[in-house]
């Protein structure tokens, strides 16, 4: 896990029906490398994480998937979610 996870960072302005799927999305995915956090939009990350100053789009609920120091487009659907989570590199499950 620790030589290349994936953090899943999660923001959410309340617990909605799009929070719960995009939720369900996550731990559907066979990642069992996975770090995940879920924020308010008020919420911060760390300097050092590579999803800081990350915000949420448009007021949605919003997903970054971070490599490394890397982290995907944001994502604001269930769907895209689970797209991006099933084209992951193999190396990363």
């Amino acid at each position: 896990m620790l030589q290349n996870p994936v953090q899943i960072v999660l923001i959410a302005k309340d617990r909605s029906q799009i929070y719960l799927e995009m939720r369900r999305a996550i731990f559907a995915a066979y990642l069992p490398n996975r770090a995940i956090t879920i924020l308010s939009e008020t919420d911060t990350l760390p300097a050092g994480h590579p999803a800081s100053g990350k915000t949420a789009i448009d007021g949605k609920e919003t997903a970054y998937v971070c490599q490394g120091p890397v982290c995907s487009a944001p994502v604001t659907t269930p769907d895209d979610l689970t797209k991006l989570l099933a084209d992951l590199p193999a190396k990363a499950a």
